[in-house]
């Protein structure tokens, strides 16, 4: 049975840090944003592996990384694997919870949470769970469902209920 934030794209709470955050659902605009960050992450590759190769070399790693990036949807493996990486899930918890985030957090900030092995484990929970009700399944995604972590008011509390699709 749905829940109401699943139906109406409400926001749901989650917990960084001993912080509650209010987590939105993703415009359009946000996973284009989340996207062309993707895209940019495969062309930061390349250019961090241009050292040693010749003029021709380069240009065709980077040409080929262009190709890459521009090919590469939100549900495509490559965006997957990134999705699930620390930078992914830093990137797509700020980005679902920044609209409602105090001033004194950022970007960095959701980064040096992840630092503590229990949110990243949770906040991954996070992505999941919300990726879930935003995207729908996506390919590649297990056939049977994983055992659910907890998902609540705190990495340690079983109130993964409180999710949309609980």
């Amino acid at each position: 049975m749905a829940t109401t934030p699943e139906v109406a794209g409400s926001p749901f709470e989650i917990q960084l840090k001993g912080r509650k955050f209010l987590m939105h659902p993703f415009s359009d605009q946000d996973l284009g944003e989340f996207e062309n960050w993707v895209k940019t992450q495969r062309i930061n590759v390349a250019k961090a592996n241009l050292e040693g190769l010749t003029p021709d070399e380069r240009q065709r790693q980077l040409d080929r990384a262009f190709d890459d990036a521009f090919q590469l949807k939100l549900t495509s493996p490559a965006a997957l694997t990134l999705m699930s990486s620390v930078p992914g899930l830093v990137k797509l918890l700020w980005i679902g919870i920044r609209r409602s985030a105090p001033k004194d957090v950022n970007e960095a900030w959701v980064g040096e949470a992840m630092l503590d092995p229990e949110t990243m484990a949770y906040a991954a929970a996070v992505v999941d769970k919300f990726n879930e009700t935003t995207l729908g399944p996506l390919p590649g995604s297990p056939e049977t469902k994983k055992p659910e972590p907890n998902i609540g008011t705190s990495p340690l509390s079983d109130v993964s209920s409180g999710l949309p699709g609980k």
